[in-house]
């Protein structure tokens, strides 16, 4: 078996199952197994077609948190958690920054404070039964809390129109990535075959990594002036 060894398959296909065997959740290998392929896709959509997300893991750490919590209360928190990420910059920004001039990093903090306020709110809420009925819920609601404080730390320096593409492109790109970990059929082929995964990942970034033309985006935005440079010749 060549390239070498079929890009270490039996060796890595072993040392999974051995630890499947051992009591290791499956769905654990498939989550490292499938997360480089969804970086390396939307690395990929930001390099050719210059799409704008907030980075380029924190819709994969999304799309995870949405697994866990499962996509409808996932989706609820999170929709609740930019609403009440908005309103408290907000508030903060009239308040802590125009009457008390307080500055950037402590009134992040600040911020961050206010938004785990909300997830405290949430939590005394009759009826709100996400918080009895689900266990191992405080890492993800955490994780939402953080990734929520950073998604509205981003939007400061940014226009509105930019806030919104990026603020949908993400969106879509961590449901493309839930449905990429709960897809079954996707799961038990990089467990079955890691290597060729880790190799078609790796050949992908190769090519993505080589082109150094002009994104998609970029192509339309500046139609106008290479028609105007083509027709002054």
């Amino acid at each position: 078996m060549s390239l070498p060894d079929f890009l270490f398959q039996p060796y890595l296909a072993a040392s999974i199952n051995s630890a499947i065997t051992s009591g290791v959740p499956v769905q654990y290998f498939a989550y490292l197994l499938i997360l480089p392929f969804l970086a390396s896709v939307i690395a990929a959509s930001r390099h050719l077609f210059g799409l704008a997300t907030y980075g380029t893991f924190l819709p994969i750490v999304l799309a995870l948190v949405w697994v866990e919590l499962g996509l409808g209360w996932g989706a609820i928190l999170t929709v609740f958690l930019l609403l009440w990420s908005w309103l408290s910059s907000f508030v903060s920004k009239k308040i802590l920054v125009g009457r008390f001039r307080i500055h950037y990093l402590p009134r992040m903090s600040i911020l961050l404070m206010l938004i785990g306020l909300g997830v405290l709110f949430l939590g005394v809420l009759p009826g709100w039964m996400i918080f009895t009925t689900q266990e191992g819920i405080v890492f993800p609601l955490l994780i939402l809390v953080v990734m929520t404080q950073n998604m509205v730390e981003a939007q400061i320096s940014l226009s509105k129109k930019e806030s919104r593409a990026m603020l949908w492109q993400t969106v879509i790109f961590s449901l493309m990535g839930y449905l990429l970990f709960s897809w079954r059929f996707l799961a038990e082929f990089v467990i079955a075959f890691p290597g060729l995964t880790l190799g078609l990942v790796f050949l992908l970034n190769v090519l993505v990594g080589r082109y150094v033309g002009f994104r998609f985006l970029e192509y339309r935005k500046f139609q106008a002036i290479h028609k105007n440079s083509s027709g002054s010749k």
